[in-house]
């Protein structure tokens, strides 16, 4: 029987990561998208086309890749971060379904920022936001090293956490401790396994 597929889903800062990391605690494949993409653009060939559209803006001395470098240019120009996300997405898209179906026997959740904002919803059993307080997102972003403005380019690509929350089947909350969030994903985890118990 195949396993059950979770979309996982939140704003910028709201702990996706964490999350991940506590259902693969609970026996989910996790994969973090954020991950894939870093992954790829490790690539020679996608730091070739990198090279080619920016220049050596984007590397370092040793020929590194400059993620702050790059990002600087995409949240400041929406036509290069559509040119980046074009070369992107599709990548990591085929990156994780790929392993889905390698595996298909267990229980995957994918963890991607945009999964509404790029149509995906409908590759997952079930979908779950990540809320979070706006504050608290907010200190996490900067204790990151992400300034103000950094952090309002980046929602700006993202629908607000309330659309997200009303897409999703699913809502956890993240404006408490990691017990607190974990306590809800061991429920969460039940809760999901068994609906697809029932519906098998």
């Amino acid at each position: 029987m195949d396993g059950i597929k979770l979309g996982l889903t939140g704003t910028i800062g709201s702990g996706k990561s964490t999350t991940l990391s506590l259902l693969a605690s609970q026996g989910w494949r996790g994969v973090g998208t954020d991950h894939l993409a870093r992954e790829e653009l490790e690539k020679p060939e996608a730091l070739a086309v990198l090279r080619e559209r920016w220049g050596g803006s984007v590397f370092t001395e040793r020929g590194i890749l400059d993620r702050r470098a790059v990002a600087r240019i995409v949240f400041a120009d929406t036509a290069e971060l559509d040119w980046l996300e074009g070369l992107l997405h599709p990548m990591v898209r085929t990156r994780w379904m790929a392993m889905i179906e390698e595996d298909r026997e267990s229980d995957f959740v994918v963890e991607i920022p945009l999964l509404f904002e790029k149509n995906l919803a409908s590759h997952f059993d079930f979908v779950v936001s990540l809320n979070c307080p706006e504050d608290l997102q907010r200190e996490r972003l900067i204790a990151r090293g992400l300034s103000a403005e950094d952090i309002e380019a980046r929602k700006l690509r993202q629908l607000p956490a309330l659309e997200k929350d009303s897409r999703a089947d699913f809502v956890l909350s993240n404006c408490g401790t990691i017990p607190f969030l974990e306590k809800q994903v061991i429920r969460l985890s039940e809760r999901i396994r068994n609906r697809a118990k029932l519906a098998s």
